[in-house]
């Protein structure tokens, strides 16, 4: 399950702010690492939310269920 947390890089070690919950001492984790940008935009409060996996299923459940459009429909 994806966990968010805040840390510091300091001398070449990520260190978490907090202690993290849920990890045994020594536990191999796989790390995707977001950094602040300068200007925050109301979008980027959403960014990382989602897995790849997650985002592709969406996708996809988007493509299959939803009606497909005609852009020319209005023409007639």
């Amino acid at each position: 399950m994806p966990k968010t947390i805040e840390a510091i890089y300091k001398e070449g070690i990520i260190k978490p702010i907090k202690p993290i919950e849920g990890f045994e001492e020594d536990s191999i984790i796989k790390l995707k690492i977001l950094t602040h940008p300068e200007k925050k935009t109301p979008v980027l409060k959403f960014a990382g939310i989602l897995t790849d996996e997650e985002a592709n299923e969406m996708t996809n459940i988007i493509k299959e269920e939803f009606e497909k459009i005609n852009p020319d429909e209005w023409k007639n």
